[in-house]
């Protein structure tokens, strides 16, 4: 018997009560009146900022008007036509260092505490840590 089965069998072993599995059909759940609004406050709260655009406004038109001094603008998105750069065109990712803006997709928002799920779809992941902002895209 390996650790891992001597390690379950003494959890079994000592424990006193056992618990069915709960209906989760019958668990309340948190909902929002505006999930949009509760993710933009939350966002706030955890020291990000969050813009929802209006009908028609350009993305660019945002991104340099929240950041006018931006030099080098990283993002591999097609639709981003304020990047100066495309990350995955680097040999290396030490290249990335000095990069004030980043542009990723994120796929999914929490209005619970803020968070974003962004898949990888950048050669180097440092793109995430070494631009000085890093702007989300959420649709």
């Amino acid at each position: 018997m390996s650790s891992r089965e001597d390690i379950l069998a003494s959890i079994r072993q000592h424990t006193q009560t056992r618990y069915d599995k709960p209906d989760i059909a019958d668990m309340k759940r948190l909902s929002y009146p505006d999930r949009i609004e509760q993710f933009c406050a939350i966002s706030r709260v955890v020291g990000g900022a969050a813009v929802v655009l209006g009908e028609g406004e350009d993305v660019n038109a945002v991104i340099r008007r929240t950041y006018p001094d931006a030099m080098r603008i990283a993002s591999v998105l097609p639709d981003i036509s304020c990047a100066t750069f495309n990350p995955d065109n680097l040999d290396d990712p030490k290249e990335l260092d000095g990069t004030d803006v980043a542009v990723v997709k994120g796929e999914i928002g929490v209005a619970e505490n803020g968070a974003i799920w962004i898949p990888q779809t950048v050669k180097y992941k440092a793109i995430y840590f070494i631009s000085e902002k890093l702007v989300i895209l959420l649709d």
